[in-house]
């Protein structure tokens, strides 16, 4: 069969947006948008990390600010902590900025306020002497944002990053979070300190190659909650990959740990907080497929799962940093990326639920092009407050965006269901391993939800795979079967072919892949064939591996690949396809042009026309 191969040629359009602040919302256009109170910017050449709200009303916003300063006749430039005090309408009160003993780079991370009205703030400071090292800094402050006392904590050859604090009943406080090494292992970590900064012990908690703590709380039994997760060291996928929970006791001791394991998604929690009825709700993503699934996970108190719920931001990149309580269920804050890499779009994400974990609303914030995002929080008001770095023309500022209370949307059973299918079209897995599957509902507004926690799954063949309830798939003999879901009244299939044990196509690629173009280009209704190299990094060998590789789309009504890397057009539109070999991916831009239909004048006098007059007629 002969086809067509067209590549995109550079496309170089000029676009003015007027970018003015307002919300929209990923799906659901008839839902009611939230109102956006106020969005500020503070300092000059800053960055923001997080923010509090406080006991009077107002708010707490941390990050970093960099200064120019003069040494003798040399200007040199010093980025310091920063933190703003502010009024309930965003009016800065004061302002402090620190640089620990002389370093030239601080940035305060989180804060929480203190039993006495001041606050406890940590973030990072980088050592001036020897190898520099990021050491953890812990910042006194007084009401008035007076510095009551500074510390810093090093620990030799790891970059010590925190990720969350309470404070203790008797006013002690603890930090945990993760120390990194050169050799990229990370290692748990929980701090101790007393009202005045002093160290009372330091744990370290190792239950893999590499492991992390993202966020603390004190148990709803006594003792405190830890999460985070294990992985790899080089923060790839791997077979340790697992959701950590962990209760320790006042003095560091281990009272128990939970491994909620799925290897090769590199599932960690970002956050925890207690569920109402003596329990825990505890967020986390996990990525499956090149899609990043955020997951929210309901434990008891000693943390045995109740059950879990899946959501997925389609082909947008979705990460979630913060989880809170709503007088409806939860809030999960964070940010999403989309576009390419030429054209990302970065914006401030809130995704609502109730508290048995169905979806509310998902709604992305527009404003200013931000660089980044960091910590929410809940408002006073019921609403939540997003900090942020905006760009401002050649400069990045600290923003702070205040929503008003988000006015629910219907829950997605509501709407009409059109179909459901798996995102990959089939999966080759070698006998003995277990992999994940994601499923997606579709929707007649064009909206995809996650299903995989919720459809009813079943093997044709429980002699070469079994499915659990969660969709995971493990291969048992070699040969082919189908996996098969159901949910309501529609059905989707996912072929599995599991080989031997000892079969080498899954042994590891040391080298990179790539498609034979970045871009690809195709009418609706024609086909191309895309390749899939691979280079070895030994020889420089390149080598065609596309009957070997596995490829899905994030839209596959607009331009859908199959197994053999045949791309069909079906509409017109923009969609993304990627490509996986031997655990390695690559993804590439796809552009579907609007089929070009002749005029009948066209068709009257094209040579094809007069071949058609003179054609014998079919017998």
């Amino acid at each position: 069969m002969s086809r067509i191969r067209s590549r995109l040629l550079p496309l170089i359009i000029a676009l003015m947006i007027a970018l003015t602040v307002q919300a929209g919302t990923t799906h659901g256009e008839g839902a009611p948008l939230p109102d956006i109170d106020w969005s500020k910017e503070y300092g000059a050449w800053s960055a923001g990390e997080g923010v509090i709200p406080t006991s009077d009303g107002g708010y707490l916003a941390l990050g970093s600010l960099t200064e120019q300063e003069m040494r003798g006749d040399w200007e040199s430039y010093s980025q310091k902590a920063y933190v703003v005090k502010l009024d309930a309408e965003g009016t800065a009160e004061w302002e402090q900025k620190l640089a620990h003993a002389g370093s030239e780079t601080n940035a305060a991370y989180q804060a929480i306020e203190t039993k006495d009205g001041g606050y406890f703030v940590i973030g990072s400071t980088t050592s001036t002497s020897g190898q520099p090292f990021s050491q953890l800094l812990m910042i006194r402050l007084d009401g008035s944002g007076r510095v009551m006392w500074e510390q810093s904590k090093e620990d030799d050859g790891i970059h010590i990053t925190p990720q969350a604090m309470i404070e203790a009943d008797n006013g002690d406080f603890l930090i945990g979070g993760k120390g990194i090494s050169n050799m990229s292992y990370s290692t748990a970590y929980i701090l101790k300190v007393d009202g005045s900064g002093q160290e009372l012990w330091y744990n370290k908690y190792r239950f893999g190659d590499s492991q992390y703590i993202n966020d603390l709380i004190p148990a709803v039994d006594g003792g405190y909650i830890a999460v985070g997760g294990i992985d790899s060291p080089d923060y790839e996928p791997g077979d340790q990959d697992a959701l950590l929970m962990m209760k320790i006791g006042d003095e560091g001791e281990q009272l128990w740990m939970k491994q909620f394991g799925d290897p090769g998604t590199d599932w960690g929690a970002f956050a925890v907080t207690t569920s109402g009825d003596g329990g825990y709700m505890v967020g986390s993503q996990k990525v499956i497929n090149q899609q990043r699934i955020t997951v929210l996970t309901k434990t008891a108190a000693d943390g045995q799962e109740l059950w879990q719920k899946t959501y997925t931001a389609g082909a947008d990149v979705e990460v979630f940093n913060r989880l809170v309580k709503t007088v409806d269920g939860y809030a999960l804050l964070g940010g999403n990326a989309s576009g390419d890499y030429r054209n990302r779009k970065i914006q401030y994400d809130l995704l609502s639920v109730d508290g048995s974990g169905e979806e509310l609303q998902r709604t992305l914030f527009k404003g200013a092009q931000i660089s980044r995002y960091g910590k929410g929080s809940a408002a006073h008001d019921g609403g939540f407050i997003f900090p942020g770095t905006v760009k401002l023309g050649e400069k990045t500022k600290l923003q702070l965006m205040k929503l008003a209370p988000v006015g629910n949307q219907p829950a997605a059973g509501e709407k009409s269901l059109t179909g459901i299918a798996f995102s990959e079209q089939a999966k080759t897995m070698k006998e003995g391993t277990s992999v994940p599957t994601v499923l997606q509902a579709e929707y007649a507004d064009g909206s995809k939800e996650d299903l995989s926690s919720a459809a009813a799954y079943r093997s044709e063949n429980p002699d070469i795979a079994t499915v659990d309830a969660t969709g995971r798939v493990t291969a048992h003999s070699p040969g082919e079967t189908n996996v098969v879901a159901s949910y309501q009244d529609r059905s989707a299939s996912l072929k599995v072919t599991v080989l031997p044990e000892n079969s080498e196509e899954f042994e590891p690629a040391y080298g990179r892949i790539q498609f034979d173009s970045e871009e690809y280009s195709l009418a609706a209704g024609a086909l191309i064939d895309v390749h899939l190299i691979f280079k070895d990094d030994a020889s420089g060998k390149e080598t065609n591996v596309t009957e070997k590789a596995s490829f899905r789309s994030d839209h596959p009504d607009i331009a859908g690949v199959d197994a053999e890397g045949n791309l069909t057009g079906f509409r017109a539109g923009t969609t993304r396809i990627y490509a996986s070999y031997k655990g390695k991916s690559v993804s590439a831009n796809v552009q579907v042009m609007r089929a070009s239909i002749p005029k009948p004048s066209e068709l009257e006098s094209s040579p094809a026309a007069d071949a058609k007059d003179t054609a014998p007629d079919a017998k």
